[in-house]
């Protein structure tokens, strides 16, 4: 039992450190190859094409306010790589150099404009006001980094009981083998 504590303690330690170290270095997990921007891009290509992937991604725009995958300031020019929003394909459809209605600017107490994005995408469109610009990855680096010092005081105080806990199982077992060394 203590050995399978110690080992969670353990995990539980490394992963509070790449907390800490994704929020005070950028690009860490882009260098050691933990970095989701490809699997992020890909499930905007198929957006359309598989319905759970498209509520995944208008729930994860909506929770973080961000629009495409990217860890920059422009993610919302990710929809480009889309066939449905592409403004380059020559396919004339509603949705062309358009971006998902998830991208919208929620207001508290406004009406839901699935319009907003409409026509984003062209190159001359300078009005953005009303979507989310940055990519989804930098809107989520974001949030870990405003709540740095939450999650690891939440995680220490989880880890100290956790610890005593490991250390009081580790002393039982060494009680019941000394009772048994006396029979």
């Amino acid at each position: 039992y203590y050995i399978l504590m110690s080992i969670f303690l353990l995990l539980e330690l490394v992963l509070l450190a790449f907390v800490i170290v994704f929020s005070y270095y950028d690009g860490a997990f882009a260098k050691i190859g933990l970095y989701p921007e490809n699997a992020m891009l890909d499930a905007v290509k198929f957006y359309r094409d598989d319905p759970d992937m498209k509520d995944f991604i208008d729930g994860i725009q909506e929770l973080l306010s961000c629009c495409g995958a990217t860890n920059s300031d422009d993610g919302y020019l990710d929809w480009n790589k889309n066939v449905y929003f592409n403004c380059t394909t020559g396919i004339i459809n509603p949705e062309s150099c358009s971006v998902p209605s998830s991208c919208c600017v929620q207001r508290p107490g406004a009406n839901r404009n699935t319009e907003c994005g409409r026509g984003v995408l062209r190159a001359n469109t300078t009005n953005l006001s009303a979507i989310n610009t940055q990519g989804c990855l930098k809107g989520l680096q974001s949030i870990i980094k405003d709540n740095t010092w939450t999650v690891f005081g939440s995680v220490v105080g989880i880890l100290i009981p956790q610890a005593f806990f490991v250390f009081c199982a580790k002393t039982l077992v060494s009680q019941i083998q000394t009772q048994m060394a006396k029979w």
